[in-house]
């Protein structure tokens, strides 16, 4: 249903199709307008061929890092199937690389998984949020026989996530429905304020009476945060021209201001008297660590002189916090601007994951702020 919403929405069906195809499997899309309890959404017909294979989480990762997919697109999908993983490993007592993946695994919920993830991306997608979870309520029969509504695996993925009242009975979130959701949604309540866009609805299988088995996706702007309090301090500006060090011997002084305390620190280009080359040196400090750095100036550098200049600052709040990617734990900085937060991961620590994996340093930022809005 969450694949119907996303295409009725305005994905193209085409697009996800083409990703799909790069993962050199039987997997074909079909959309179709259906009414569900008189209203009408799009559902999305997943053909594909009977298998009975199960396939193990390394070997959805390895298909996931192949195919086309974006990588923020890829970096939705290895976390949403990591949280499927985890639970079913902690409901059935096994390691996780252990966990076979029957229905999960199969190649419809690969494609559901998957499309979620193309459609997220295309759609540019910045925070989601959504109602409590129907979870439904009685039993329903799995590969693991009988069980109860919801499934374990299910509810180890809910927790921590609010639940509302099931209008009927029977299975209303799946594992999979509830991985996407945990992976996702980084908070759940009414609707916010925002400015709508357009609304997409997707159909489900099953036809309940009483209500329509649908889900329905919201697109809009939301409304500019309340006013928030600014931060302001004074800072003071540090500059020096030099035209006779070496880039080394620069660069260790830019190191060696940040060691001691310097904001920020940065290098211009310029040309002095004479058509001389040199550089500009700018450092950002607070006011009682003046002394300490302009010290380390004079030591580090030839210069005579150095000039300051008082400067008021406005900011905004900001906390360091560290989040958990399946490489380990990434710190960084959140910036905080009324409820919007954004997580900025530290480039160094990236950068050794990096240097330690091959895998690009780009991947690895966003896997570190999805997984930052994930618990968001």
């Amino acid at each position: 249903m969450a694949l119907g919403a996303i295409v009725d929405a305005g994905v193209p069906i085409e697009l996800v199709q083409s990703h799909l195809d790069s993962l050199r499997l039987p997997i074909q899309l079909k959309s179709e307008k259906v009414k569900r309890c008189g209203l009408e959404g799009l559902k999305i017909h997943v053909k594909v061929p009977e298998e009975t294979d199960s396939r193990y989480l390394p070997e959805i990762r390895a298909m996931i890092d192949s195919s086309t997919l974006t990588i923020r697109a890829k970096s939705i999908a290895h976390n949403v199937f990591q949280n499927l993983g985890v639970a079913e490993a902690r409901a059935h007592g096994i390691p996780l690389e252990r966990v076979h993946f029957h229905e999960v695994g199969a190649l419809d919920s690969i494609a559901d998984i998957l499309g979620v993830a193309i459609g997220i991306d295309h759609l540019g997608l910045d925070r989601i949020e959504a109602s409590p979870i129907a979870v439904g309520s009685g039993t329903v029969k799995c590969d693991h026989g009988v069980m109860p509504v919801p499934t374990p695996a299910t509810a180890f993925l809910l927790e921590g996530i609010p639940i509302g009242p099931s209008p009927s009975a029977g299975e209303l979130t799946t594992p999979t429905g509830a991985a996407l959701v945990k992976t996702l949604v980084q908070s759940f309540g009414p609707l916010p304020s925002m400015t709508l866009s357009k609304v997409g609805l997707g159909a489900g299988t099953k036809t309940f009476i009483g209500h329509p088995n649908m889900v329905r996706l919201f697109l809009g702007q939301v409304a500019s945060p309340a006013c928030q309090k600014l931060l302001s301090d004074a800072v003071l500006l540090l500059q020096t021209n030099l035209d006779d060090q070496t880039p080394e011997q620069i660069a260790f002084l830019m190191e060696e201001l940040m060691e001691k305390g310097a904001l920020d620190a940065w290098i211009t280009p310029i040309v002095m008297k004479k058509g001389r080359g040199a550089h500009e040196i700018s450092v950002l400090i607070r006011p009682e660590d003046r002394e300490q750095v302009e010290a380390r100036i004079f030591a580090q550098t030839r210069s005579l002189g150095i000039r300051h200049l008082k400067m008021d600052r406005t900011k905004l709040d900001r906390e360091m916090t560290t989040v958990q990617t399946r490489w380990g734990p990434v710190p960084g900085k959140v910036r905080i601007l009324g409820e919007n937060h954004s997580f900025h991961p530290e480039y160094e620590d990236c950068a050794k994951i990096a240097r330690q994996t091959g895998i690009p340093l780009q991947e690895i930022q966003e896997v570190a702020k999805l997984a930052y809005r994930q618990i968001g």
